[in-house]
């Protein structure tokens, strides 16, 4: 069994941004985190292995008005 984390997240937003960027920051340097190492592993055994980006108005007409009712 391998002690490394994969990760794959659906969605890239601001929020999977955010995660992405932590990530790689704090793989340099662990301080100011509470808790740089959680059960032997740290954030250098956390890697991303997919992005699946899902848009919702695929394949709709361009003109968007007709879903919002007043």
């Amino acid at each position: 069994m391998s002690d490394k984390i994969k990760i794959a997240v659906v969605g890239s937003g601001n929020v999977t941004l955010t995660l992405i960027k932590g990530l790689e920051f704090y793989k340099n340097s662990t301080e100011g985190l509470w808790h740089p190492k959680i059960s032997g592993l740290t954030l250098r055994d956390i890697t991303i292995s997919a992005v699946f980006d899902i848009d919702s108005f695929q394949g709709r007409k361009k003109n968007r008005s007709s879903d919002y009712k007043l």
